[in-house]
């Protein structure tokens, strides 16, 4: 679950929140993490005039591979910034969801940093 994508300025840098071996079944992971940032959000006010930053976040993913919630673990120091991300990833993000034991889909989550 380690990686980098980067789409015009802004970049997903997963980070392990739970050891493989204490879940108790497949985590949830991102099917299109490449769509979830667009060049033209960078025109965005919110975004206007800071030249850098970095968000933790948990997302809470239904078992029909939807975003639901996003927690701030790691605010960037500015509450819109770190809301706009959040709003932009719960309306794009799709993910194969977390499964149990018996391979049903379930609730899960994922963590990551996002860089802009």
């Amino acid at each position: 679950m380690f990686g980098m994508m980067c789409v015009g300025l802004l970049a997903s840098v997963p980070y392990s929140g739970y050891a493989a071996e204490r879940v108790p079944f497949a985590p949830s992971k991102p099917l299109n993490s490449g769509k979830w940032f667009l060049a033209r959000d960078l025109i965005d006010p919110v975004f206007k005039g800071r030249l850098h930053g970095l968000v933790g976040y948990v997302f809470h993913v239904s078992p029909e591979g939807k975003v639901t919630h996003c927690t701030v673990l790691q605010s960037s120091g500015d509450d819109r910034i770190d809301a706009k991300i959040c709003d932009l990833v719960v309306q794009r993000a799709k993910f194969r969801p977390a499964g149990n034991p018996e391979g049903q889909p379930v609730q899960g989550t994922y963590s990551t940093r996002l860089y802009w």
